[in-house]
Protein backbone atom coordinates (compact mmCIF):
# COMPACT_ATOMS: atom_id res chain seq x y z
CA UNK A 1 0.00 0.00 0.00
CA UNK A 2 1.38 3.05 -1.13
CA UNK A 3 0.13 7.06 -0.06
CA UNK A 4 0.97 9.41 -2.52
CA UNK A 5 0.42 13.14 -0.56
CA UNK A 6 -1.73 15.84 -1.89
CA UNK A 7 1.35 18.05 -2.79
CA UNK A 8 2.57 15.57 -5.14
CA UNK A 9 -0.22 16.08 -7.44
CA UNK A 10 -0.57 19.97 -6.53
CA UNK A 11 -3.82 19.43 -5.01
CA UNK A 12 -5.49 21.85 -2.67
CA UNK A 13 -5.30 20.68 1.36
CA UNK A 14 -8.96 18.80 1.62
CA UNK A 15 -11.15 21.35 3.76
CA UNK A 16 -14.46 22.26 5.02
CA UNK A 17 -15.03 23.80 8.33
CA UNK A 18 -18.69 25.25 9.43
CA UNK A 19 -19.23 27.24 12.39
CA UNK A 20 -22.63 28.54 13.94
CA UNK A 21 -24.38 30.08 16.40
CA UNK A 22 -27.82 29.47 16.88
CA UNK A 23 -30.55 30.90 19.18
CA UNK A 24 -33.96 29.24 19.58
CA UNK A 25 -37.23 30.76 21.85
CA UNK A 26 -40.75 28.71 22.24
CA UNK A 27 -43.74 28.45 23.47
CA UNK A 28 -45.27 25.26 24.52
CA UNK A 29 -48.47 24.34 23.35
CA UNK A 30 -50.92 25.12 26.15
CA UNK A 31 -53.68 23.66 24.61
CA UNK A 32 -54.40 26.49 22.15
CA UNK A 33 -51.56 27.72 20.72
CA UNK A 34 -47.63 26.95 19.89
CA UNK A 35 -44.71 29.42 18.50
CA UNK A 36 -41.37 28.37 18.04
CA UNK A 37 -38.34 29.98 16.18
CA UNK A 38 -34.56 30.24 15.38
CA UNK A 39 -32.07 32.60 14.07
CA UNK A 40 -29.11 30.65 13.22
CA UNK A 41 -25.83 32.22 12.16
CA UNK A 42 -23.57 30.15 10.08
CA UNK A 43 -20.10 29.72 8.31
CA UNK A 44 -19.29 26.99 5.71
CA UNK A 45 -15.60 27.47 4.06
CA UNK A 46 -12.86 24.92 2.69
CA UNK A 47 -11.66 23.72 -0.34
CA UNK A 48 -14.38 21.11 -0.91
CA UNK A 49 -18.16 20.91 -0.65
CA UNK A 50 -18.18 17.23 -0.25
CA UNK A 51 -19.87 14.53 -2.05
CA UNK A 52 -21.28 17.15 -5.22
CA UNK A 53 -19.77 20.18 -7.01
CA UNK A 54 -22.53 22.49 -6.84
CA UNK A 55 -20.91 25.01 -8.76
CA UNK A 56 -20.30 23.38 -11.83
CA UNK A 57 -23.72 21.47 -11.12
CA UNK A 58 -21.48 18.17 -11.10
CA UNK A 59 -23.93 16.08 -9.20
CA UNK A 60 -22.12 11.96 -9.65
CA UNK A 61 -21.87 11.72 -5.36
CA UNK A 62 -18.80 11.03 -4.80
CA UNK A 63 -16.96 11.03 -8.11
CA UNK A 64 -16.62 15.07 -8.67
CA UNK A 65 -14.24 16.38 -10.46
CA UNK A 66 -12.39 17.73 -7.14
CA UNK A 67 -9.01 15.45 -7.34
CA UNK A 68 -8.73 15.04 -10.88
CA UNK A 69 -6.38 17.80 -11.45
CA UNK A 70 -4.34 20.02 -8.74
CA UNK A 71 -5.12 23.26 -11.31
CA UNK A 72 -9.01 22.73 -10.31
CA UNK A 73 -8.30 23.57 -6.58
CA UNK A 74 -6.05 26.31 -7.60
CA UNK A 75 -8.59 29.00 -5.92
CA UNK A 76 -10.92 26.66 -4.05
CA UNK A 77 -10.09 27.58 -0.53
CA UNK A 78 -13.04 30.09 0.29
CA UNK A 79 -16.58 29.86 1.09
CA UNK A 80 -18.64 27.19 -0.26
CA UNK A 81 -21.50 26.81 -1.97
CA UNK A 82 -23.65 25.70 0.65
CA UNK A 83 -22.47 28.79 2.99
CA UNK A 84 -25.73 30.85 4.06
CA UNK A 85 -25.11 33.06 6.69
CA UNK A 86 -28.32 34.19 7.88
CA UNK A 87 -31.42 31.63 8.59
CA UNK A 88 -34.80 32.77 10.46
CA UNK A 89 -37.36 30.15 10.63
CA UNK A 90 -40.50 30.33 12.72
CA UNK A 91 -43.42 27.97 12.92
CA UNK A 92 -46.81 27.49 15.29
CA UNK A 93 -50.26 25.98 14.95
CA UNK A 94 -53.20 27.70 16.54
CA UNK A 95 -56.50 25.33 17.45
CA UNK A 96 -59.40 27.16 16.98
CA UNK A 97 -61.91 24.29 18.29
CA UNK A 98 -61.36 20.55 19.04
CA UNK A 99 -61.56 20.19 15.40
CA UNK A 100 -60.31 23.15 13.33
CA UNK A 101 -56.36 23.45 13.52
CA UNK A 102 -54.32 26.36 11.62
CA UNK A 103 -50.92 26.34 11.15
CA UNK A 104 -47.78 28.20 9.46
CA UNK A 105 -44.24 27.80 8.69
CA UNK A 106 -41.97 30.89 7.67
CA UNK A 107 -38.24 30.74 6.54
CA UNK A 108 -35.89 33.65 5.51
CA UNK A 109 -32.10 32.65 4.21
CA UNK A 110 -29.41 34.92 2.70
CA UNK A 111 -28.15 34.03 -0.34
CA UNK A 112 -25.50 31.50 -1.30
CA UNK A 113 -21.87 32.39 -2.97
CA UNK A 114 -21.14 33.20 -5.97
CA UNK A 115 -18.10 32.02 -8.35
CA UNK A 116 -16.59 33.16 -11.22
CA UNK A 117 -15.61 29.76 -13.40
CA UNK A 118 -13.76 29.11 -16.37
CA UNK A 119 -10.96 26.74 -18.71
CA UNK A 120 -7.10 26.56 -17.07
CA UNK A 121 -4.70 28.60 -18.57
CA UNK A 122 -1.71 27.17 -20.63
CA UNK A 123 0.84 28.50 -17.57
CA UNK A 124 -1.03 25.41 -15.11
CA UNK A 125 1.67 23.14 -14.70
CA UNK A 126 -1.15 19.68 -15.51
CA UNK A 127 -2.30 21.83 -18.43
CA UNK A 128 -0.51 19.24 -20.66
CA UNK A 129 0.00 15.54 -20.18
CA UNK A 130 3.27 13.73 -19.17
CA UNK A 131 5.41 13.45 -22.17
CA UNK A 132 5.24 9.81 -23.70
CA UNK A 133 2.13 8.68 -22.11
CA UNK A 134 -1.50 7.89 -22.69
CA UNK A 135 -2.67 10.00 -19.95
CA UNK A 136 -4.81 13.07 -20.22
CA UNK A 137 -3.86 17.07 -19.13
CA UNK A 138 -6.35 19.64 -17.67
CA UNK A 139 -6.46 20.88 -21.07
CA UNK A 140 -8.73 18.12 -22.39
CA UNK A 141 -11.89 19.35 -20.32
CA UNK A 142 -13.98 21.17 -22.43
CA UNK A 143 -16.24 22.26 -19.93
CA UNK A 144 -15.25 25.44 -17.55
CA UNK A 145 -14.00 23.18 -14.52
CA UNK A 146 -11.86 25.66 -12.34
CA UNK A 147 -11.34 28.82 -11.33
CA UNK A 148 -9.36 30.63 -13.45
CA UNK A 149 -11.98 32.75 -15.54
CA UNK A 150 -11.55 35.94 -17.98
CA UNK A 151 -11.84 39.00 -16.28
CA UNK A 152 -13.53 41.81 -17.75
CA UNK A 153 -10.81 42.65 -20.06
CA UNK A 154 -10.91 39.30 -21.78
CA UNK A 155 -7.60 38.12 -19.66
CA UNK A 156 -7.14 34.57 -17.68
CA UNK A 157 -7.21 35.39 -14.10
CA UNK A 158 -7.09 33.20 -10.92
CA UNK A 159 -10.02 33.88 -8.91
CA UNK A 160 -10.96 32.85 -4.95
CA UNK A 161 -14.14 30.63 -4.50
CA UNK A 162 -17.01 32.34 -2.91
CA UNK A 163 -15.84 35.98 -4.05
CA UNK A 164 -18.02 37.01 -6.36
CA UNK A 165 -21.18 38.26 -4.33
CA UNK A 166 -24.44 36.35 -3.39
CA UNK A 167 -27.95 35.39 -4.59
CA UNK A 168 -30.67 37.32 -3.24
CA UNK A 169 -32.29 36.34 -0.26
CA UNK A 170 -35.19 33.83 -0.21
CA UNK A 171 -38.01 33.66 1.97
CA UNK A 172 -41.28 31.62 2.51
CA UNK A 173 -44.58 31.23 4.19
CA UNK A 174 -46.63 28.15 4.19
CA UNK A 175 -49.74 28.13 5.60
CA UNK A 176 -51.86 24.97 6.58
CA UNK A 177 -55.67 23.93 7.57
CA UNK A 178 -56.80 20.88 9.48
CA UNK A 179 -60.53 19.62 9.95
CA UNK A 180 -60.61 16.93 12.29
CA UNK A 181 -63.90 15.59 12.89
CA UNK A 182 -64.66 12.29 15.05
CA UNK A 183 -66.03 9.48 13.18
CA UNK A 184 -67.47 6.83 14.83
CA UNK A 185 -64.78 5.14 16.24
CA UNK A 186 -61.82 6.59 14.79
CA UNK A 187 -60.52 10.46 13.70
CA UNK A 188 -60.95 12.30 10.39
CA UNK A 189 -58.37 14.37 9.31
CA UNK A 190 -58.62 16.92 6.40
CA UNK A 191 -55.89 19.17 5.65
CA UNK A 192 -54.54 21.84 3.28
CA UNK A 193 -51.69 23.05 2.70
CA UNK A 194 -50.01 26.29 0.61
CA UNK A 195 -46.71 26.35 0.20
CA UNK A 196 -45.10 29.56 -0.72
CA UNK A 197 -48.38 31.63 -0.07
CA UNK A 198 -46.93 34.49 -0.70
CA UNK A 199 -45.43 33.46 -4.59
CA UNK A 200 -42.19 34.39 -3.89
CA UNK A 201 -39.87 33.94 -6.83
CA UNK A 202 -36.49 35.01 -5.82
CA UNK A 203 -33.40 33.49 -7.64
CA UNK A 204 -31.92 30.48 -5.92
CA UNK A 205 -29.03 29.63 -8.51
CA UNK A 206 -27.05 31.80 -11.19
CA UNK A 207 -24.67 30.95 -14.20
CA UNK A 208 -21.37 31.10 -12.75
CA UNK A 209 -19.65 30.02 -15.83
CA UNK A 210 -17.56 33.05 -17.48
CA UNK A 211 -15.65 31.57 -20.33
CA UNK A 212 -17.45 31.16 -23.16
CA UNK A 213 -15.26 28.03 -24.64
CA UNK A 214 -12.09 26.38 -24.08
CA UNK A 215 -10.90 27.69 -27.52
CA UNK A 216 -12.09 31.31 -27.08
CA UNK A 217 -10.50 31.55 -23.68
CA UNK A 218 -6.90 31.24 -25.25
CA UNK A 219 -7.08 33.64 -27.84
CA UNK A 220 -6.96 37.46 -26.50
CA UNK A 221 -9.34 38.50 -25.76
CA UNK A 222 -11.30 35.86 -24.59
CA UNK A 223 -14.81 35.55 -25.43
CA UNK A 224 -17.21 36.14 -22.21
CA UNK A 225 -19.96 33.82 -21.90
CA UNK A 226 -22.86 35.85 -21.92
CA UNK A 227 -25.16 34.08 -19.62
CA UNK A 228 -22.56 34.74 -16.69
CA UNK A 229 -24.21 35.49 -13.44
CA UNK A 230 -27.95 35.11 -15.44
CA UNK A 231 -30.60 33.02 -13.28
CA UNK A 232 -30.96 29.54 -13.71
CA UNK A 233 -33.33 29.15 -10.81
CA UNK A 234 -36.24 29.97 -8.89
CA UNK A 235 -38.00 29.30 -5.77
CA UNK A 236 -40.94 27.31 -6.32
CA UNK A 237 -44.07 29.08 -6.80
CA UNK A 238 -47.05 28.89 -4.57
CA UNK A 239 -48.67 25.28 -4.51
CA UNK A 240 -51.68 23.31 -3.34
CA UNK A 241 -51.87 19.88 -1.48
CA UNK A 242 -55.02 18.31 -0.08
CA UNK A 243 -54.69 14.88 1.99
CA UNK A 244 -56.95 12.72 3.84
CA UNK A 245 -56.32 10.78 6.44
CA UNK A 246 -58.80 8.25 8.94
CA UNK A 247 -57.11 7.00 12.13
CA UNK A 248 -58.94 3.78 13.68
Amino acid sequence: EVTIPARYLGLAKYERKYESMEFSFERPFDGKWYLQGSYTWSRTRGTAEGYVNSTINQEDAGITQDFDFGSFTDGSKGFLPNDRRHAFKFFGSYLINKEVRLGFNGVATSGAPKSCIGFVPPTVPDYNPPAGTSATGSRDYTTASSFYCLNNAGVTTLTQQGSLGRTPWTYSVDMSATWMPKIRSGNLSLQADVFNIFNFRNVVTVNQTRDFSRATSITRPGQLNQNYDQPTSFQAPRALRLSARYNF
